[in-house]
């Protein structure tokens, strides 16, 4: 019982200074991606822009569904607006070439976008 004591006495006094030291580590590395998010925000949207120039350059409407998703997946984190206009390209596409599959994943974008933005009418589909 002695040992026990003593044992969570001594864990007493280390955790506070593992804790700060855990804590010191995490906020050094929000520093280290804070100061580097324009390379993350250029990084980001050359992928976007690249997607965009492969999507300019495609017929095939299958292809054109998977580009989108792509695009889709690139602005989701970053511009809800543009996510949401993406997701409902695919969505006319899904319908085009009549896949229910692309159509169900399409339409929870959709309502994954519209049900971030509180817009929840929308989002289940209620809105004409």
């Amino acid at each position: 019982m002695k040992h026990i004591g003593l044992l969570l006495l001594l864990l007493f006094f280390l955790l506070p200074g593992s804790a700060t030291t855990n804590t010191d580590s995490l906020l050094k590395i929000v520093d280290r991606v804070i100061q580097e998010r324009g390379i993350y925000h250029s990084d980001r949207q050359h992928r976007i822009d690249s997607l965009k120039k492969e999507l300019s350059h495609t017929t095939n409407d299958s292809a054109h569904y998977t580009i989108y998703r792509s695009l889709y997946e690139a602005y989701r984190p970053f511009r809800m607006d543009s996510a949401l206009w993406v997701a409902d390209q695919r969505l006319a596409i899904a319908r085009k070439i009549n896949n229910p599959y692309y159509i169900n994943s399409s339409s929870m974008n959709m309502a994954e976008i519209l049900g971030g933005s509180r817009d929840v009418q929308r989002s289940v589909g209620n809105s004409g």
